[in-house]
C-alpha cells in the first residue's frame, strides 16, 4: 500500500523537480532528457522490492524495465505540457492503485 500511495509523491517529485531540471541544464534536446529521465525511472521500480528483483532472469528484469519506461515517457509529455506535477502523480497513482487490485 505504501508503495501504490506514497510512492508517486516522492517519484514524481524526484523526477520532475530535481532529475528533469539537472538533465534540462546538461542536455538541450526534450527527447534525451525524457529517455533518460524515464530510464531513471524504470530503474527506481526495477527494485521496489529488492528480494524479488534479485530472483527474476535476465528476460524478466528487461520486462519490467520496459513495462514502466513508456509509461515514463508518457509521464514526460504530459508534464511538459502541462507543467504539474499533481496530475502525474494522480495518474501515476491510479496507475498504481490498478496494479494492487489486479493482484487480487
Amino acid at each position: 500500500v505504501f508503495g501504490a500511495i506514497v510512492s508517486p509523491v516522492f517519484e514524481e517529485l524526484f523526477s520532475r523537480y530535481l532529475l528533469t531540471p539537472w538533465l534540462k541544464e546538461n542536455l538541450v534536446s526534450f527527447l534525451s532528457v525524457s529517455v533518460i529521465s524515464s530510464a531513471a525511472f524504470a530503474l527506481m521500480h526495477w527494485g521496489y522490492n529488492n528480494a524479488e528483483a534479485f530472483e527474476l532472469t535476465p528476460q524478466q528484469q528487461l520486462l519490467k524495465f520496459l513495462s514502466h519506461f513508456p509509461f515514463a515517457m508518457v509521464l514526460c509529455v504530459i508534464f511538459r505540457l502541462t507543467k504539474s506535477v499533481q496530475i502525474l502523480i494522480w495518474l501515476h497513482f491510479v496507475s498504481n492503485i490498478q496494479v494492487v487490485l489486479a493482484k487480487f
